[in-house]
């Protein structure tokens, strides 16, 4: 008869017990330390609000303050602060992505908040009011506003809102000191520059008496709101890619940066857990691509390419960097 040990039963089921739990546990790290930003404000005013101003700021953009269109203002002093994010380098340092709700990339022009507040109070505009802003830059054909809101994982995230506007003057006599102002949407300006020169024909006005100013471009805006003066980029192709770490034990968490060139766009991916993956990815041209992960007060990453030729398994080796050199890295 052949006898059972019950101790040699047991044995196969504890044997995987013991495997899985010999399974190397992620390591700590905490990213969002490493690329979450205050995003400080580029310039601040104080002065007394007790009539209307316009505030130029260091990129001569101008601001348009009615006293009469915010709740409760008084006599008093106020602080003002402006964020004004106009290239590349500034939206990657400042982790600004340019991409919409619905995961289409865009291109942009320019982020931009103002704050208007006195003892760290907030002043709401009145129903219907708005602060007018003009752009220095007028190149702004086919660009729309877009309204952005920074998630949990301080990513940012844009919807589309209104569009530019611009201000374009028309004469109706030979005196070009006499005209008058339209507004109108900027996708409309070919139009209305038409008709000012009908209006010009009509009028016999010869080049030098013409209007000198040129249409001048505006946007309307709410008190600490993020705006972004964008328009969509054509992406006819979006991938799902996995990243294959070289190292066997993996951290808590990373982040993906593409940055596209050739334009003002570049989108990140924050990701935790074994399964790294990043999915619909808009491409576009060539894109540079970077990881980084933050753990023990050192900066892990690696870089590489992504493109329509780009293999679905990305291979990664994680190296230690200065986070200065990173820097560089991310925006070189």
């Amino acid at each position: 008869m052949q006898r059972i040990n019950n101790k040699t039963f047991f044995i196969f089921p504890l044997f995987i017990i013991f495997l899985f739990s010999c399974e190397k546990e992620p390591k700590q790290s905490n990213t969002l330390d490493l690329v979450s930003k205050s995003l400080s404000p580029t310039e601040t005013f104080k002065f007394l609000f007790n009539r209307d101003t316009v505030i130029v700021s260091n990129l001569e953009n101008k601001y348009y303050l009615n006293r009469e269109d915010f709740k409760g203002m008084e006599d008093d002093t106020v602080e003002v602060q402006i964020w004004e994010y106009f290239n590349k380098e500034d939206l990657l340092n400042n982790n600004i992505r340019t991409l919409t709700d619905k995961g289409d990339l865009l291109e942009s022009k320019g982020v931009l908040k103002i704050c208007i507040y006195q003892d760290s109070s907030f002043f709401e505009l009145k129903e219907r009011k708005k602060i007018k802003m003009e752009l220095k830059n007028q190149n702004y054909l086919n660009y729309d506003i877009y309204i952005g809101n920074i998630d949990n994982k301080m990513q940012m995230c844009w919807k589309k809102e209104d569009a530019i506007y611009v201000k374009v003057g028309y004469p109706f006599s030979k005196d070009s000191d006499l005209y008058m102002i339209k507004e109108t949407t900027i996708d409309s300006l070919e139009y209305y520059n038409k008709l000012r020169d009908s209006i010009y024909n009509e009028l016999k006005i010869e080049n030098f008496e013409k209007i000198e100013k040129e249409a001048i471009a505006f946007l309307t805006m709410d008190n600490n709101t993020w705006i972004n003066i964008d328009k969509l980029v054509e992406t006819p192709i979006k991938k799902d890619f996995s990243i294959k770490l070289k190292q066997t034990n993996h951290y808590d968490d990373y982040m993906i940066y593409v940055i596209y060139e050739n334009t003002n766009s570049f989108i990140n991916y924050y990701i935790t857990g074994n399964d790294l993956k990043i999915k619909k990815v808009p491409i576009i041209g060539n894109a540079k691509g970077v990881i980084v992960t933050y753990a023990n007060k050192k900066v892990l990453y690696d870089e590489f390419n992504i493109n329509e030729n780009t293999d679905l398994n990305i291979p990664i080796d994680l190296k230690e960097i200065e986070l200065e050199r990173f820097k560089d890295i991310l925006t070189n």
